[in-house]
């Protein structure tokens, strides 16, 4: 993980949620100032990363931003294969400090131009519809 951030601006994080935490403690003793890490999706991710950075005794001057979805609507077909079934056309993002929202929100137009500012991480936090919308085909 170090060779992969190593003198990078933006570092992007696209795991399932079960598996941030464990990510998260291993790749924040790493970073740097002037990083920007972002989660899709977020699923509180912002919160879990600088209580993470407090347990550990890290100042390190970060931003941490989130999605409440990935990009695209896709699906694994097989064990090495996904399916794009669309891209998403707009999607807020936070931002922690919520004053660097928009430079973050630019440097990810330059790939992917669909990013709106949200007011804040909390915003992206408490409008995931992942909680209401995965678990109903479980039944």
């Amino acid at each position: 993980m170090a060779e992969a951030i190593e003198g990078r601006d933006m570092i992007l994080v696209v795991v399932p949620a079960f598996a941030h935490e464990p990510l998260f403690k291993e790749l924040v003793p790493l970073l740097k100032d002037g990083q920007d890490v972002v989660v899709f999706p977020g699923n509180y991710s912002t919160f879990i990363i600088h209580k993470i950075m407090r347990e550990m005794g890290l100042n390190t001057k970060i931003t941490v931003s989130e999605t409440v979805s990935l990009p695209y609507a896709c699906r694994a077909t097989s064990f090495n294969e996904v399916e794009i079934y669309k891209k998403k056309k707009v999607m807020k993002l936070g931002t922690c400090p919520v004053a660097s929202n928009a430079d973050v929100v630019a440097g990810l137009g330059e790939a992917l131009d669909m990013f709106e500012p949200a007011e804040n991480v909390l915003e992206i936090a408490l409008d995931n519809p992942n909680l209401v919308v995965h678990p109903l085909p479980t039944f």
